[in-house]
Order: C-alpha cells, then sequence, then structure tokens
C-alpha cells in the first residue's frame, strides 16, 4: 500500500526547517489543519513545534500521476484495503490558497511469510545444513 501524507502550513512557515517526515503526527485533515495553522504562538520555533499531517490518498499500486485536492482519494487506481495505522481514512479535501503545502510517500509493506519461508528453505546455506 502506499500513503500520501500532506503537511499544510502557513505560508510564514520555511519548509526546509521542518522536522522529517517520522516526526510528524498523522491525525485527520481537520485535526491537521487546526494544529498546523494556530496562530497563538506565531514566533515559536519550527524545530520546537509539533506538526501534523493528514492522509490524503491512498493506492495498492502506484498510480502514475495524481493531483491532491481534486477530493479523489485513489488516482483510478485500486485503494488501500488498510486505513494508515488501522484508523486513518484518505481525505483530499480542496487545498486552501494562501497556505504551503508539502508532503511525503509512505509505503506499507506487509511480509509474505510463504514466499520467506520457501526461499529460506532453498537458498540459505545455514538451513541446508541443518535439515541434514
Amino acid at each position: 500500500c502506499y500513503y500520501v501524507a500532506i503537511v499544510p502550513l502557513a505560508a510564514d512557515v520555511v519548509i526546509e526547517s521542518l522536522p522529517p517526515p517520522d516526526s510528524l503526527i498523522v491525525d485527520t485533515f481537520l485535526k491537521t489543519m487546526s494544529n498546523n495553522l494556530q496562530s497563538e504562538q506565531p514566533k515559536q520555533d519550527t524545530k520546537q513545534k509539533r506538526y501534523f499531517a493528514y492522509i490524503a490518498e491512498s493506492y495498492m499500486q502506484y498510480p502514475k500521476r495524481t493531483f491532491i485536492g481534486d477530493g479523489n482519494t485513489t488516482a483510478g487506481v485500486e485503494s488501500c484495503n488498510v486505513l494508515y495505522l488501522s484508523r486513518h481514512r484518505p481525505e483530499d479535501p480542496a487545498l486552501r490558497p494562501g497556505l504551503k503545502y508539502t508532503g511525503f510517500l509512505i509505503a506499507r509493506v506487509d511480509r509474505d511469510h510463504a514466499t520467506r519461508d520457501e526461499s529460506f528453505r532453498h537458498n540459505d546455506p545455514f538451513f541446508l545444513k541443518r535439515k541434514r
């Protein structure tokens, strides 16, 4: 599965000063907008502020092209059959003028235990020696 996470920001936030994607909190679109656009402490250091992202799209296969903010959460391909972190459904509302956006791709890889066991049994010298 692939998920597109979007981080909406106030126009004055420098994208390069954001923390890495794995430090961002994934939540709903509304909570993300509310958190990221708070104006209570506009001078707060970007490194200290906690930023949220929301899942805008999900796919079973990586699409050739996608548009964020068009209301379509699948880009014409099959949607991922698992919600992100088992609770975040894709939301793709229109992008708001005057805001800055960045995002990142999350790839979910599930193990295929049957394939893994099969490859270990036939190819790994360690397991070949142990069978004797």
